[in-house]
This record gives structure tokens, sequence and C-alpha cells, in this order.
């Protein structure tokens, strides 16, 4: 037992310093490769060296400005495309966001809806502030985000868009633009009637007709589907608002921005000439307004007050139609 034992250990003891002289062989090796690798990298870098302008300008920051708003996106090789067709050192997708931005703005004030800037809520703000920025920062199914308040100095409102959102077939813009009417208008914060709206903001810039749907008297009268509606968030838009603006005539688009508004490659903004409901938005949110900026209720509170509200303006709405 005792020379079993001694020959076990031996052997034990002859495998360990193999495996002692393979990590030190390799080892070695792999120092040897890194030495080398990095030999060649200082060769490669001495070979490329030029203007430091020529390396590659990856994460560069900029700014594309036409007041009030100010576009805030990153240089990188995976984000923002850099094609640039008029060859005016902006990325066609930058100047697109901001084509979309400053026509939504015009058209929605010639519509009568207030200004955010200089709104009492904004009362110190001059600019719109907007990010784009990887789609992962903004988290899930998320492509864009407005900001509730103003900037730290009291002089900026910030929203975020997703950098892969081309102006062409997406609507952020516009949506994230809607919520800073729907901040300076009232004090309102529930989801069916902010995500819903802002939903139907982004009909403006699509050629977007509904038929009337001839039950919505009754159905806002009933309280099942109240509560449906008041559960829900975007999909409001679907049960509630835009039936509800499908009931309340339409407005035509200024021929001047239908014409002359179009993004870099020629697409217009505005693919139809119409917008359907604007007054019935409009007088949902200043029948909000009139309770004052600073309201403070819970959520089956303010629910009752915007129910109130939808139901004397779909009154209103088919007494225009009489």
């Amino acid at each position: 037992m005792n020379n079993m034992k001694r020959i076990e250990e031996h052997i034990l003891f002859k495998r360990q310093n193999t495996r002692r002289r393979q990590s030190g062989q390799a080892h070695q090796h792999t120092r040897q490769t890194i030495m080398t690798l990095y030999a060649i990298s200082l060769l490669t870098i001495a070979m490329l060296a030029g203007p430091a302008k020529s390396i590659a300008t990856s994460n560069v920051s900029r700014e594309y400005r036409q007041e009030p708003f100010r576009i805030c996106y990153s240089v990188d090789e995976t984000g923002i495309p850099q094609d640039d067709s008029n060859r005016n050192g902006v990325p066609d997708r930058v100047e697109d966001i901001m084509t979309q931005l400053k026509s939504v703005r015009d058209l929605f004030l010639t519509l009568g809806f207030p200004d955010p800037l200089g709104s009492e809520r904004f009362a110190t703000v001059n600019e719109f502030v907007v990010n784009l920025v990887p789609r992962r920062k903004l988290g899930h199914n998320v492509i864009g985000r407005a900001h509730w308040g103003a900037s730290s100095n009291g002089k900026s409102i910030y929203m975020e868009i997703s950098e892969d959102q081309d102006a062409k077939w997406s609507s952020a813009p516009v949506h994230e633009y809607f919520h800073y009417i729907q901040f300076s208008a009232m004090s309102y914060n529930r989801a069916w009637l902010l995500e819903g709206t802002a939903r139907w903001a982004e009909d403006v810039v699509k050629d977007v007709a509904r038929q009337p749907v001839d039950t919505l008297a009754a159905d806002v009268q009933d309280p099942y589907f109240m509560r449906a509606v008041t559960s829900s968030s975007y999909s409001s838009a679907l049960m509630l608002w835009r039936p509800l603006c499908a009931i309340c005539g339409t407005a035509r688009i200024p021929d001047h921005l239908v014409r002359k508004r179009r993004y870099v490659d020629g697409t217009p903004v505005f693919e139809g000439s119409s917008i359907q409901g604007a007054a019935a938005i409009r007088n949902v949110f200043d029948c909000l307004g009139r309770n004052g900026m600073d309201v403070k209720l819970d959520k089956n509170e303010e629910d009752i007050d915007i129910m109130n509200c939808v139901r004397s303006t779909v009154q209103w709405c088919l007494s225009k139609t009489k």
C-alpha cells in the first residue's frame, strides 16, 4: 500500500510539473503574440498618421438650429445616417426632423392651439431642445419622450427622439411636440388623454379620413365604455379621440404649408390638405384649461373632469353638424 501510494504521488507530481511547463510556455507565447500585435499596431498608426482631424469622428456631438428648435445629435457609424443630399453639412435625417417640427408648429398655431413658448407653464422658455439618442437609451419600445418641466435654468424644454426615426415615415416628432401643447394648455396628466390626443396629432402629417361613429354620443354615456377608455393609453385614440374628431368637421391646412413644406428629397410634409377634428381637441383642452394650471387631483377625479369635457364636446360637435 505504501509503494502504491508513493507511485500515485510520483505520477501526480509529474503531471503538475508538466502543466506548469505547458502553462509557462503558453504564457510566454501569449506575451510574444501580444508584443508582436502591439508593434504592428504602432507601425499601422505611424503609417496612417496625418492631421488629427482625419481620425474617425465617432460620437462627435453636433447641433442644428432653426429657431425655436435646437437639435442635438452625435456623428458615429452606428447612429444617424450621414447622407447629406443638399450638401449643407447637416445629415438629411436631422434636417427632415427639423422640417417636420417647424411645419407642425406653424400648423397648430394656425389651428388655434396654444404656443408652448411664453405660456403660463413655460413663461421663461425660449427654445425647444431635441436630443436624438440611440433607441436603447429610451427603453423598450419607446421612440420618443417629452419632459413635463423646463430645464434647470428655465430657458429650454427638452424632448428626446430615437435617432432611428425617419420623419418621412415617422410621426414621432409631431407626437412629442404636441405633448408641449398639452402641457401648456392644462394640468391634467392622464395617459388616455395625453397619449390618445397625441396619437390624433400624428394624423396631421398623414392623409387620414375616418368615418363618424354613429353610436359615439351613447358610448360616452356608457360607464363600461368609458372605463375601458380611461384604463387605456395610446389605444384611446382608436376608441375615442379619432371617432370624436370624425364627427366634428375638418380644417384646411394652409396651402403654403401643403405646397412648400418638403423634406430634403422633395417629399411633402403634409400628405393631405385637411385635418379632422382639430376643433374638438381644442375644445376639450379649453374646457380643462378653465380649471387652471395648478389643478391637483387624484386619477379618478381627473378622469371625471376629462369625461365631462369629452361629453360636452361630443354634444357641441353634433350641434355643429345639424
